[in-house]
């Protein structure tokens, strides 16, 4: 009896000893789970893309074609890039002029082919430039300093590039006057008209007046003081237009005489004058 009693007694020991052990091991699971808890909750931050910059592009023409002072013309800008160059723009600056672009892009130039430059191809970006007649006296080239951009990532990488615009003086005579003579008859009213053809760039402000002999008298449209060309009051380079007046002749008597022709138009901020003597015969 004893002997059960003691058996009792040592497994009970083993069972109360056991349990603090049985209780650490509870707690130390308890943890392991909260770590395990916490670390599937933990954020982890994706690591940024680095985007390799592009190498800059290759711009061709470090001389444009020539412009005329006073004239307005499209030049081309030619570029070459060793990679791809996505959303490509141009822009440029001209001290002595003034820059603009398409209407499509508005305020800076993009390539021809597509809005972006392709490695290893030829591609041109167009710019319009408005050179004035004054203050260019002796130049020879004018400045000029090309920035172009692209995309790289989320942010835009730019280059500068110097290049020039030759410029040529325009010289000679500003207009033609291509009507040598008049004829109207006599005894009328008559409404004639004298052509023009445009020499200089562009010349504007145009007005045309007469001083007629006895027996004539000239009436100018809208009785106003001049007449001015048909299309509009501008003339430009290799364009033709005429000037339109009445000359009254229902006092004259049939025979030739003279008129003296007065034009009068202005070029940059100089107002220019031109006279001419041209034959009229009054027919009977």
């Amino acid at each position: 009896m004893r002997r059960w009693m003691i058996v009792i007694g040592l497994a009970g020991l083993v069972a109360a000893s056991a349990a603090p052990a049985a209780a650490q091991t509870d707690t130390t699971t308890a943890e392991l789970q909260t770590e395990e808890k916490t670390l599937d909750t933990t954020t982890v931050e994706p690591m940024p893309v680095v985007i390799a910059p592009a190498a800059s592009p290759e711009l061709l023409t470090t001389s444009t074609a020539a412009v005329v002072a006073g004239d307005t013309a499209w030049l081309a800008l030619n570029w070459k890039a060793a990679d791809d160059l996505t959303d490509f723009r141009v822009t440029a600056d001209v001290k002595s002029a003034t820059v603009t672009y398409s209407e499509t892009t508005g305020d800076y130039a993009g390539p021809y082919q597509s809005a972006n430059l392709r490695a290893g191809e030829i591609d041109f970006t167009s710019i319009r430039v408005e050179v004035p007649y004054d203050g260019l006296d002796g130049v020879k080239a004018m400045p000029m300093e090309v920035t172009a951009s692209w995309l790289v990532g989320d942010r835009r990488a730019t280059a500068t590039y110097k290049a020039e615009i030759p410029l040529i003086q325009h010289e000679g005579d500003d207009v033609s006057l291509l009507t040598s003579e008049l004829e109207v008859p006599a005894g009328e009213a008559t409404w004639v008209e004298v052509s023009y053809a445009g020499i200089a760039p562009i010349v504007g402000e145009f007005a045309v007046a007469v001083d007629v002999g006895p027996g004539l008298d000239v009436v100018y449209p809208g009785d106003g003081t001049f007449a001015s060309l048909n299309n509009d009051a501008v003339l430009e380079d290799g364009e033709k237009d005429v000037a339109r007046f009445l000359l009254d002749a229902t006092q004259a008597s049939p025979g030739t005489s003279t008129i003296e022709l007065h034009t009068m138009y202005v070029k940059g901020s100089g107002q220019m004058r031109l006279r001419a003597v041209l034959e009229l015969t009054v027919t009977s």
